[in-house]
């Protein structure tokens, strides 16, 4: 994420990438990089590194393009 980006526009559209993600939340800023806490849920199973790696990258893509 670029210095200075709003993070709630990012964070709308980490939300929308998946019904899995079930929350976003920011930990911390230091030296204009942000750290987000993500929260991944499936109420019908146990998710697994394979469930969410998918997803995972689409957030990657989603913040690197910011």
């Amino acid at each position: 994420i670029r210095p200075m980006t709003p993070i709630g526009p990012i964070i709308d559209k980490i939300y929308k990438t998946s019904s899995l993600v079930k929350n976003v939340e920011l930990v911390g800023i230091y030296k204009n990089r942000a750290t987000l806490r993500l929260t991944f849920q499936d109420p019908t199973k146990n998710l697994t590194s394979e469930n969410i790696s998918q997803i995972r990258q689409k957030i990657t893509n989603i913040t690197v393009s910011e």
